[in-house]
């Protein structure tokens, strides 16, 4: 009977252990997917122009500026979202070379996990970014675009 309690004992022990084992990894797998998709996005489309560390060095690198140094890192406002979705055109005022980029052809998810994952490793800020972000920025920009157009069409532009 006390063997039979001890081996019952131990099985709970055991039962227990694993489960923890097995929901603490999970949780972990859970929060290093965003992690890992934003490192593959950045691989995928990023790295051909900026460079595995942002200073440029991909195709072309003499025409992409190190990304690194930017005030976009600590700006707080939609500016990452918005680039990484509808692209960008800009001047450089060493070279006054205008310079473009792409937008990223991917889901929501995916932006919000190379912006997060950007953030961080080029940027050095811990910031997090959901598709529901992405979404709100679009919708913004968007938003933004079509005031600016009917300020065009009705001639009353600033």
């Amino acid at each position: 009977m006390i063997q039979q309690r001890v081996w019952s004992n131990a099985l709970v022990v055991m039962a227990f252990t694993l489960l923890t084992t097995l929901a603490t990894s999970c949780t972990l797998e859970d929060q290093s997917e965003p992690h890992a998709r934003g490192a593959q996005v950045y691989a995928e489309y990023c790295v051909r122009c900026h460079g595995e560390d942002g200073a440029g060095g991909g195709v072309g690198a003499s025409a992409v500026p190190d990304i690194r140094p930017r005030a976009i890192w600590s700006d707080t406002s939609d500016t990452l979202l918005v680039i990484l979705a509808f692209g960008m055109a800009t001047q450089y005022s060493a070279d006054s070379v205008v310079r473009t980029m792409p937008p990223a052809p991917y889901s929501n998810a995916d932006l919000a996990a190379v912006a997060t994952y950007i953030s961080k490793y080029l940027g050095g800020v811990d910031r997090s970014f959901t598709a529901a972000d992405v979404q709100r920025a679009k919708d913004g920009h968007k938003q933004a675009l079509n005031g600016r157009l009917q300020q065009v069409s009705e001639g009353t532009q600033p």
